[in-house]
């Protein structure tokens, strides 16, 4: 999928009556609901991990997993994490994989009806790094029990204190949520390597990117399954579950591009944050040939 493919269907979709409606509600829960802060863990793939290690994590991304305080497939992944064991982490994230395929299934198995009754919503959250929302509305349920949502990264610096979640939650709801993010590294090229040096720190917000289709958040999307919208909801199955294969093919960004004319203007012509911002780009477009067409 390229991104003016992408951009066309959300621009179709966000013209929908059932998304207005679905973003209507959610709007409106956002605004009466209590907020509090939540945890966030950040922590990264050791750089002594083999290419083939930690397989469903692409590089060049940072993954936000939203879970319960207390949830034990979150512990499981901190603790494999640190331990740079791999085979252990793939076997959490296959269980988290088959949450969201159950998901997914019922994305595409949802009837079509005519209307809808508003539909009780459970605490939904909100991720930013730097006052950036990376994504909105993250929920969890007893089904999905751990919510994965990754977005491209450049390589560039990022300041794991200025990482962020805050919760809409309902009044019944004791146990907050947390946070657990998980940063890869790209395969940088000297060129990128240069690039990024020069970002000043108060700009890191432009080494990361918010999630590809961020206005189809996942409580939003829960919507339009109530809704039974399946002609959005059909294309949406596969972007809900993408991010979560990773792949070593997209660990760095072809020469062919880097060395292009094109880029090098940039590159001579653009502030260093500006820059940036292009290299999140790059790989944005790269991650997103991994979509189906």
């Amino acid at each position: 999928m390229s991104r003016k493919n992408l951009n066309e269907f959300l621009i179709e979709s966000l013209d929908s009556p059932v998304f207005r409606r679905a973003f209507a509600q959610i709007s409106l829960e956002k605004a009466t609901r209590p907020v509090r802060r939540c945890r966030c863990v950040v922590v990264e793939i050791p750089e002594m991990a083999q290419t083939d290690d930690f397989a469903d994590i692409t590089p060049g991304t940072v993954t936000a997993f939203v879970g319960r305080e207390g949830e034990p497939l979150l512990r499981k992944l901190t603790k494999t994490i640190k331990a740079n064991n791999t085979k252990e982490f793939n076997s959490v994230t296959n269980e988290i994989k088959q949450m969201m395929a159950e998901v997914s299934s019922r994305i595409a198995g949802a009837g079509i009806y005519a209307e809808s009754q508003p539909q009780a919503l459970p605490s939904f959250a909100e991720v930013s790094y730097f006052n950036k929302t990376l994504i909105g509305h993250v929920y969890v349920d007893d089904v999905l029990r751990v919510n994965a949502n990754a977005f491209p990264y450049n390589g560039g610096y990022l300041d794991r204190k200025k990482f962020s979640m805050i919760e809409y939650y309902r009044a019944a709801s004791d146990t907050p949520l947390i946070c657990v993010l998980l940063i890869r590294q790209p395969k940088l090229s000297e060129i990128e390597r240069e690039a990024l040096r020069l970002v000043p720190s108060g700009s890191s917000a432009n080494n990361i990117a918010a999630a590809l289709a961020e206005p189809f958040t996942p409580a939003v999307i829960a919507i339009l399954v109530a809704a039974a919208a399946q002609w959005v909801v059909n294309e949406l199955v596969n972007l809900f579950v993408a991010f979560l294969h990773g792949t070593t093919v997209l660990a760095s960004i072809p020469d062919a591009v880097l060395e292009s004319e094109d880029f090098q203007n940039k590159l001579k012509s653009l502030p260093s944050e500006v820059t940036a911002a292009e290299l999140v780009q790059l790989r944005t477009h790269i991650l997103l040939q991994k979509l189906p067409k």
